[in-house]
């Protein structure tokens, strides 16, 4: 797991590079990178989903007190 630790410290840019570049890394360097990616999308989505269900709650409250 040690190259997974090490993903989190990289750019996306720097992960897509090591996608992109396949030849140059080893197998686990490429899955590693491809997790880390993919653990950042998932954070992302869970974030603007908070940020929609914190829009809809505020939408409710405004709606309540008009």
């Amino acid at each position: 797991m040690a190259h997974s630790e090490k993903m989190t410290q990289k750019s996306d840019y720097q992960l897509k590079w090591i996608l992109a570049n396949k030849l140059t890394y080893s197998e686990n360097q490429i899955k590693a990178a491809f997790e880390e990616l993919r653990r950042r999308e998932e954070v992302n989505l869970k974030v603007e989903d908070i940020k929609n269900n914190f829009k809809k709650l505020w939408d409710s409250i405004y709606r309540f007190f008009k």
